[in-house]
């Protein structure tokens, strides 16, 4: 689950990278370009590093399940895809970055990652019911990446001391969606009555306020002292580990009680 929200994470910042390229607005310099699209795709390649190595326990990534006579699924080719607009922006970064091909190139990067993040929207059926708790959970998984890869743009911005104040306002307003999308898919859970007992229950609930701190109210405090002076690189950077990581135990949490909600729900 950690290796596929970093993947998830790598391209919401390929996303956000992407458009402010072809939109013209992203800082000019080649390293303020090249830094953000290797971090991308350092946390995207840790899933299929790890998934080569037999001793780790992590043979699939993306759904594609690594071994001999292994085929990628559709999935992890639109995820691969992604790589050849990277490698172009990587040796067309120049300057200002207002090159034709560069923010051309800029906008497939933003739209291959993009593709990927609605294509991992897909959810399994369950017994959960309501277009609105599905919709929060499948479209969760999309914003709680643009969330997550906004904040580590955020934190290679000089720790928000570079970043403009729309862009704060931007990843402010994703936090905000994100918090929405995940009070509606967590109430409809509690509200299917999972079959658990109470000291089970209490604990779930316990783990999920330590995500949501570590996901919302850490990054929260510091997009709201930047504009005042406070940020810097370190305290952005703890948000967006904070972020990924509170995010990670959010999803094992959630699918491990939509499964003790399924297997109560569903007939014997």
């Amino acid at each position: 689950m950690a290796t596929r929200m970093l993947a998830m994470s790598g391209y919401g910042l390929w996303v956000w990278l992407g458009l402010g390229l072809a939109v013209g607005v992203f800082p000019a310099g080649r390293g303020d370009t090249l830094v953000p699209l290797a971090w991308g795709g350092a946390l995207i390649g840790l899933g299929p590093l790890l998934a080569c190595l037999p001793w780790i326990g992590l043979p699939e990534w993306l759904g594609w399940r690594f071994g001999r006579h292994s085929r990628p699924t559709a999935e992890g080719l639109i995820a691969l895809a992604a790589f050849l607009p990277m490698m172009a922006v990587a040796g067309l970064a120049r300057g200002d970055n207002l090159f034709w091909a560069t923010r051309l190139s800029g906008g497939a990067l933003a739209a291959l990652s993009l593709v990927t993040l609605v294509y991992a929207m897909r959810l399994p059926r369950t017994s959960v019911r309501g277009w609105g708790p599905v919709f929060a959970a499948s479209a969760g998984r999309m914003v709680a990446a643009l969330y997550s890869g906004g904040l580590w743009l955020f934190a290679m911005a000089q720790g928000g001391e570079d970043a403009p104040g729309l862009w704060i306002a931007l990843v402010q307003l994703v936090t905000v969606v994100a918090g929405v999308l995940d009070a509606i898919r967590w109430r409809a859970l509690w509200r299917s009555k999972v079959s658990t007992t109470s000291a089970k229950r209490r604990q779930t609930r316990a783990r999920h306020m330590l995500s949501g701190l570590l996901v919302y109210v850490l990054p929260g405090v510091v997009l709201l002292l930047t504009p005042w002076g406070v940020g810097h690189t370190w305290l952005a950077t703890l948000a967006a580990v904070g972020c990924v990581l509170g995010k990670s135990l959010d999803q094992d949490l959630y699918h491990r009680s939509l499964a003790r909600a399924d297997s109560h729900l569903s007939p014997a």
